[in-house]
Formats: C-alpha cells, structure tokens, sequence
C-alpha cells in the first residue's frame, strides 16, 4: 500500500529520528493492531529492530495507508 505522510507525522519523524523505512517495516509486519480513541483510526505497533517499539496512528484504505503521527515507547 501508498503511504501517505501528513504534516504532523513528517514533524513528528523528524523530531524523533523516525524513518520512512522504519514505518515501512512496522506497517508490513505489524505484530498489533488496535483500533484508535477517533473514528477510523487505528493504532499500529511493532519491534523496529535496534531500535524501540514503534507506534503508528493511521487511517488505512484499500490502497493507502495515513499516517497520522508516530512515536518510539514511552513518549
């Protein structure tokens, strides 16, 4: 699937040295999957390895996924 960056989530990467391959890796072998506090959102967590638990909050289609924000555990 496309992945769609919002504003928020290219700020959020940046201030967290969050890569693109690393929500590539999550998004692909995502271990949980929980629906979200809003609305068609869901919450995406995996393993990045050498790094942390990666969580993503997104809203996915068919063919796309939008990522919302991203944070390492524990902020």
């Amino acid at each position: 699937k496309k992945i769609i960056l919002t504003p928020h989530a290219k700020e959020r990467m940046q201030e967290r040295d969050i890569s693109l391959k690393d929500i590539e890796y999550a998004l692909s072998n995502a271990n949980i999957s929980t629906p979200s506090k809003r609305k068609n959102r869901k919450r995406i967590m995996n393993e990045i390895p050498g790094k942390s638990l990666l969580k993503i909050i997104c809203r996915e289609t068919k063919t796309k996924f939008f990522i919302i924000s991203v944070s390492w555990e524990g902020e």
